[in-house]
């Protein structure tokens, strides 16, 4: 369990060694307020959220964890880190009573960062036999507002990945006897706020206290897994911001196999031209074939060849699995995170990119997939993504 740095009476921090940070206190204020706020790529993104409150309450320190209690409102908050990697942060709200509302409001406020619900399974999805956690249904994927998959300047790959910076996880209530059960999130970064609504009969048949407990990952992988198999996927279409080549390049997914085995997953680009990308054609003139070989998710890349890559225009960076049949397992799995429109079609071709995108059927997702490519003359411009489709 990591420790915070103590560094004022108002303010406790961590540093992450990547430079992100976790910050319980709200700084703005004289007074300690149980704010949390979390920032991605050296403050270039952030976000906070907390009880609004005008009690004066300085916070208690335990270990790892620090508490903010207040017995006028017969309610205690604990901010602290799952793990010792400092990638999960649990922003606990403690209620030592029935409450006489079953909603719960924070103040959020968010810059640089789009907040995507994240539902149910659909019935295609479930029919592909995808996979959403029951913590990631009814939770926001946190998105950059502008990097998305493809990359000109040198660092940015590893620095972006797929521009997710934040998981907001649903939040889950436990009673005194260990009983649990879901409550509902709703995020609205217009108005401000974040409501948790927790299901009132179980609030009342409960064991005092209850913990509510939302937990807040920096993750730069989709939630939910796609049952790829012998499907080719894209990601949205995505605007290139710079002029360059991919000469070759290295094209990213993460991914996994269903079952024990070996496969090849291909991805390449196709032209992003028309919405959905039927009949585009390919234009990486070398595909990148990326070995999956195990049952453990990663981080998987390969080189792939790419010329010509223009500014100001669209492209669909695809994958294609090998596998699943029914006497031919294992298949390929690919992370993704709901959002937008993304397009797949069933392949009936070879293990390799076809020539012009297939006839599509849709459902909407944000792929864990990107491309590094180098800027034409070295020359760096800010890049341009529109993350939900096109």
């Amino acid at each position: 369990m990591s420790v915070f740095l103590r560094e004022s009476t108002t303010l406790f921090g961590k540093t992450k060694p990547d430079g992100d940070r976790i910050e319980f206190g709200d700084a703005s204020h004289a007074d300690f307020k149980p704010h949390v706020k979390l920032t991605r790529w050296a403050g270039e993104c952030h976000f906070s959220m907390g009880i609004a409150t005008t009690r004066k309450i300085l916070p208690v320190q335990n270990g790892a964890t620090v508490r903010w209690i207040s017995p006028l409102d017969g309610m205690e908050v604990r901010g602290y880190f799952k793990d010792s990697a400092c990638d999960n942060y649990e922003y606990e709200i403690i209620l030592a009573q029935a409450p006489v509302s079953n909603t719960i409001t924070l103040d959020l406020v968010a810059n640089g960062l789009d907040f995507i619900y994240q539902p149910e399974l659909t019935p295609v999805e479930v029919a592909r036999g995808n996979i959403r956690p029951a913590n990631v249904v009814g939770s926001y994927a946190v998105y950059h507002s502008t990097k998305g998959p493809l990359h000109s300047i040198p660092g940015d790959a590893e620095k972006y990945k797929t521009g997710k910076a934040f998981h907001i996880y649903r939040p889950e209530l436990i009673d005194a006897d260990g009983d649990r059960a879901w409550a509902d999130l709703d995020i609205d970064v217009v108005l401000g706020k974040m409501i948790i609504t927790m299901p009132r009969a179980w609030l009342d048949a409960a064991a005092y206290p209850v913990i509510v407990d939302p937990t807040i990952g920096y993750t730069s992988i989709g939630g939910s897994w796609d049952n790829t198999n012998n499907y080719l996927i894209t990601s949205a279409r995505v605007q290139a911001g710079t002029t360059g080549d991919a000469n070759p390049g290295t094209a990213y997914v993460y991914g996994k196999l269903s079952a024990s085995g070996s496969r090849t997953a291909m991805m390449g680009v196709y032209a992003g031209g028309a919405v959905p990308p039927d009949g585009q054609s390919k234009v990486s003139s070398s595909d990148a074939a990326i070995a999956v070989n195990s049952t453990t998710a990663a981080w998987l890349s390969a080189a792939i060849t790419w010329t010509g890559i223009t500014s100001g225009t669209y492209y669909y960076v695809a994958l294609n699995g090998q596998g699943q049949h029914v006497n031919d397992p294992p298949g390929t799995m690919t992370a993704y995170d709901a959002s937008g429109t993304t397009y797949y079609a069933a392949r009936t071709h070879a293990n390799d990119m076809p020539a012009t995108f297939p006839v599509t059927a849709n459902f909407t997702a944000v792929f864990s997939l990107y491309v590094d490519y180098t800027a034409a003359g070295g020359t760096i411009l800010p890049m341009m993504m529109q993350h939900h489709g096109g």
